[in-house]
């Protein structure tokens, strides 16, 4: 069963920011990708984030995904494609999930992330038993690691990351106007780390109203109907982008107008979407400084250099929880031992019965055969219970309870 594990993906290590922007796009909504999946499947799941785009299905062998998922997409994406199988592709997936394999190591968003995938996936019929004991496993493997090491402690985010950049152009930033498009968890993480950091001037936008007033009146922010924050380019010193869109929300077009009547004053804008929300052609515009996910990559690899010693904890913790589960996976199966085992005790039992019943009274039949049915089950619970954990051996097992009979 573990050999039919399998995760086929691409993420920021193996192809830059347009090709997985581009194959996102060619695979669409993760429900539809499931639908398409479970066709030529029988567990399925898919995890995309701002960072990777994976899929996993059982069984993975002569199926190619990509040809499911996103026929169109360009040859030049399978390059970049790495395809992990049996332990190898439940190891990747537990990395996944500790955010030992993330852009920012020891982010805990990939555990939710995860942890949303697998259930969109049990919702719509595509887990099975296999899925659900390596995703629960991961997920358990995720939470010990980070409750034991240092590896979550501290600020290290995408977040903490655009108050870097921030800090990179202006000294201080409590002065500083910032506008910030997405109030998801994403927009979040990225407001509660600009407070943190002093920023005072924070006017949030969200497609939903009532999403963005709920987390402003939380933090103190300013909100602007998103009909309207274009408007407020040209005061803006700092522009966050943070907001599942198909196409970019802000291109040159939209930006130029104000460039003049800002003065050239520096604009510095950071995209953390995938796909992204701003287009690159605003890059030409004199004083904008525009920042996507790989452009976040040397800044997040520097903040991540002091936690080295938590990461190679985190994976000795990692190689527990991997051998603990391939052990229980690749054990042998005890259900038909144990079905013999209970009609061996049946035909026992009513052997038995049938010797003493003329003994007993008519009407006391059932009660002793009932009785004797309890005494039976009793009997066996202790090995249906342990005796798996007592001897991997199926047939010393079956030799020693049931002699010869197989």
């Amino acid at each position: 069963m573990v050999d039919e594990f399998r995760v086929v993906g691409l993420n920021h290590q193996t192809a830059p920011v347009e090709l997985r922007e581009s194959l996102v796009k060619a695979i669409g909504p993760a429900d539809d990708a499931l639908k398409r999946l479970a066709s030529v499947a029988e567990e399925c799941v898919v995890l995309s984030t701002c960072n990777r785009l994976e899929v996993y299905l059982r069984p993975g062998l002569g199926i190619d995904p990509l040809v499911h998922l996103a026929p169109n997409s360009p040859e030049s994406i399978r390059p970049h494609i790495y395809d992990h199988r049996g332990a190898d592709g439940i190891t990747h997936l537990m990395e996944v999930t500790a955010s030992l394999n993330s852009l920012v190591i020891g982010e805990t968003q990939i555990l939710g992330q995860v942890r949303d995938a697998y259930e969109q996936a049990r919702v719509q019929g595509t887990v099975g038993k296999l899925f659900h004991a390596v995703f629960q496993s991961s997920l358990e493997a995720a939470k010990d690691i980070h409750s034991t090491t240092g590896l979550a402690h501290g600020h290290v985010s995408v977040g903490s990351v655009a108050v870097d950049l921030c800090r990179q152009v202006w000294e201080r930033i409590d002065d500083r106007r910032i506008v910030l498009v997405g109030s998801g968890t994403m927009g979040t993480l990225v407001l509660d780390a600009l407070l943190d950091a002093g920023a005072r001037n924070i006017t949030l936008t969200s497609r939903t109203r009532a999403n963005a007033d709920a987390l402003a009146g939380k933090k103190g922010a300013a909100v602007i109907d998103w009909e309207h924050w274009h408007e407020i380019l040209g005061d803006a010193d700092v522009i966050v982008t943070a907001v599942d869109a198909p196409e970019p929300i802000l291109d040159r077009a939209r930006l130029a107008p104000f460039i003049k009547a800002r003065g050239y004053r520096p604009l510095l804008i950071v995209d953390i979407s995938l796909p992204r929300n701003v287009a690159t052609d605003v890059d030409d515009l004199n004083g904008v400084y525009r920042h996507d996910l790989d452009g976040l990559g040397e800044i997040i690899r520097e903040n991540s250099r002091d936690r080295e010693q938590e990461a190679h904890e985190g994976h000795s913790i990692l190689a527990r929880h991997a051998a603990k589960l391939l052990a229980r996976l690749e054990a042998p199966d005890h259900a038909h031992l144990f079905r013999d085992l209970d009609q061996r005790c049946d035909t026992i039992l009513e052997a038995e019965f049938e010797r003493i019943k003329h003994q007993l009274p008519e009407d006391q039949h059932e009660v002793v055969r009932e009785a004797m049915r309890r005494m039976g089950n009793k009997m066996l619970h202790p090995l249906r219970a342990h005796g798996p954990e007592v001897t991997t051996d199926s047939e010393h097992l079956r030799k020693l309870f049931l002699g010869n009979k197989t």
